[in-house]
């Protein structure tokens, strides 16, 4: 019988094993029909994760169960075996199409087509044969079957394991920042200089999303630079094009501190406006130390706010969309639970939800709408909150540890104006084109104050404006930036008014190098060492 258990040992991790392998190298093909249940319309290598999950789960706890029921001479042992085989093989023949040429998920199925050889092979073995065949033992009069405790144990232990297995991946899918790459040096791989030619920009960028795109875990790049009006773009990956969409992440910060700087220059609002006076639910002032929170307290980061409100859970921080779910009356309400600290800058990503939502009322409008007009009197195209139907196929998959990740927004409140804007390369460069040149617009005197350095940042050369970061060099005069990640995105935005240059990086890995990259090149090209 120690011989059969070490059989049924090796048997079932062969099968664990298989099948987490399986989800791993080759989740990202699956079709979207099984997929969609899944994820909520998402193909994504997490939504396999959690079906090799609940199939190795199966695994786990039947055939101890039937081993159990063996050992006590049952005769129903080998009967739910062969139930519980069907349909696992099925799980086998779903998976076997999408393994075509994959090399590592052929080795994973061999595994688990011996797995179920070695435990199958059990119900044949003259000695299980023999067992099935008598009557069940009598049950002792005072505790339990030794045996018997210790196959509960090993069910126990197969259950806590498969769990556990699968948090721990859901922590490093969805918590876990991914490192950033090796390397990346712009003055290595392909140096750039103030007095560059745009044919040496275009073959420099080239370069640098090849060496990007030799991790295997990034999927997709795109780099734009624009100097005096000229715009230089190269892009790497699939489906990868200048109008393609991504995920700016927190760079949707700077739209709402234009729109808050228009509001102003408009007389719809004042930079020191209480934000009770827009909010539908207090009844008074919302303090902090001692003072009125204003809308300058929100766009600066200087309110005193937390960087998520209290009301996101464990749940649902692991979950697919993690803003999702909120409306207008939810955030208010959880604004007005918030308590707040000291008046100085912390990155808070709640309170300039908070002054989105508060913009939208001031301008009787929602404000993806009001941010969908506001870039379409400067002629962005392909900048949305709301993603119009007949545009998702141009939406890219996010990628977080080379897995696929779902698109976070759902039309819920919480992250508008925050980390909610889709935007391409293109349209980035027209929009540092535009803040860069605004001489010509009704937005000029809008532009100018939410680029202008509000307060203290947290360096001594670093002040934030209306959504703007704004540090100063002493070569390159001003350099107005922002970056922004999401689970599967990096991005990242900057000009230098001075030298007359703007670059953006976007991809669609967690990869942070990218957002260092375009650090890397700015510098470069505005004639830093």
């Amino acid at each position: 019988m120690r011989q059969l258990f070490r059989r049924f040992v090796l048997g079932e991790l062969l099968l664990f094993g298989g099948y987490i392998g399986v989800a791993f190298y080759t989740a990202d093909k699956f079709p979207k029909e099984l997929m969609d249940w899944i994820e909520a319309d998402a193909m994504s290598r997490p939504g396999a994760f959690a079906t090799a999950a609940v199939l190795a789960l199966i695994v786990a706890v039947a055939f101890p169960l039937s081993l159990m029921l063996l050992r006590a001479g049952r005769r129903y042992g080998r009967c739910l075996f062969l139930r519980i085989l069907p349909p696992l093989v099925l799980g086998v023949h779903v998976l076997q199409p999408i393994s075509i040429g994959e090399r590592w998920s052929e080795l994973c199925f061999t595994g688990v087509l011996v797995g179920y050889g070695f435990i199958g092979g059990l119900l044949f073995h003259p000695e299980v044969k023999e067992m099935f065949a008598q009557s069940p033992p009598p049950l002792p009069d005072a505790k339990p079957d030794k045996t018997r405790r210790v196959i509960l144990w090993v069910v126990c232990g197969a259950v806590v394991c498969v769990i556990g297995f699968f948090g721990l991946c859901l922590v490093i899918i969805k918590v876990l920042p991914e490192p950033a790459s090796e390397g990346l040096e712009v003055k290595d791989i392909a140096p750039l200089k103030v007095d560059s030619e745009r044919d040496e920009i275009d073959k420099a960028l080239a370069k640098l999303t090849d060496r990007f795109m030799e991790n295997e875990r990034n999927k997709g790049i795109a780099i734009g630079v624009i100097r005096d009006g000229v715009r230089t773009i190269a892009v790497r990956g699939s489906g990868v094009r200048a109008d393609s969409l991504f995920e700016i992440g927190s760079i949707s910060k700077t739209f709402t501190g234009l729109a808050l700087a228009d509001a102003v220059q408009s007389g719809v609002v004042g930079l020191e406006q209480p934000i009770h006076t827009l909010l539908q639910s207090a009844d008074g002032p919302i303090m902090a130390e001692g003072k009125p929170l204003t809308l300058l307290d929100l766009a600066t980061h200087s309110s005193g706010l937390p960087r998520l409100s209290g009301d996101l859970g464990i749940w649902k921080t692991l979950s697919v969309r993690p803003y999702g779910g909120f409306t207008a009356e939810d955030l208010e309400a959880a604004l007005l639970r918030t308590q707040t600290g000291k008046r100085e800058y912390s990155y808070s990503n709640f309170g300039m939800t908070v002054l989105a939502h508060l913009l939208g009322r001031a301008n009787e409008t929602s404000f993806p709408k009001l941010q969908q007009d506001l870039v379409g009197r400067f002629g962005l195209t392909n900048t949305f909150i709301e993603l119009p139907a007949d545009l998702k196929g141009r939406l890219l998959a996010g990628h977080r540890w080379g897995l696929e990740t779902a698109y976070w927004y759902d039309s819920g409140v919480y992250i508008d104006g925050a980390g909610s804007t889709l935007s391409s390369v293109d349209d980035m460069l027209g929009y540092l084109e535009f803040s860069m040149n605004p001489k010509q617009s009704e937005l000029k005197d809008a532009i100018a104050l939410a680029t202008q350095g509000q307060r203290d940042a947290g360096g001594k050369t670093q002040r934030i404006g209306l959504g703007w970061h704004r540090g100063e060099d002493e070569k390159l005069g001003p350099i107005i930036w922002h970056d922004g990640a999401t689970r599967g995105f990096c991005a990242y935005a900057g000009f230098a008014p001075k030298v007359k240059t703007g670059v953006v990086v976007l991809s669609n890995s967690g990869d942070m190098a990218a957002i260092d990259l375009g650090t890397q090149i700015m510098k470069a090209l505005a004639g830093h060492d």
